[in-house]
């Protein structure tokens, strides 16, 4: 079995995503993108989105109060950079862990202990 990597995301309160794209907050929770296309150079879409082992670029996460943090895992084979760099895109992840932000960066970090992963406090 190849080993899972990590991807870092955040939504609204609400789970909801860019796009309206809403996350199932159940710990195990397997989601599929229902528009995946690996050939795709578009940068929105076409995938589920994270920062791979939660670096790139960290603008493009919800640093509001309310938002909620994610840790998805994804089998290494399906994920792919997304055009406009960043973050990366896959097909498929398992839901690890949703929370707040120390919550999950500590994860990360605890997994892969060398990530510049945004928003952890080191």
């Amino acid at each position: 079995m190849t080993e899972r990597v990590l991807l870092l995301k955040t939504t609204d309160a609400q789970g909801h995503a860019f796009n309206g794209f809403h996350w199932p907050s159940t710990i195990g929770a397997a989601v599929i993108a229902p528009d995946w296309n690996p050939d795709s150079v578009i940068d929105c879409g076409q995938g589920l989105h994270g920062l791979l082992w939660g670096e790139g670029n960290g603008s493009l996460l919800n640093w509001s109060a309310g938002a909620l943090w994610w840790v998805l895992s994804a089998d290494p084979t399906d994920v792919v950079p997304s055009h406009g760099g960043g973050k990366v895109r896959c097909r498929q992840v398992r839901v690890e862990y949703v929370g707040d932000r120390l919550g999950a960066t500590a994860m990360i970090l605890a997994a892969r202990p060398q990530s510049f992963c945004a928003g952890a406090t080191v």
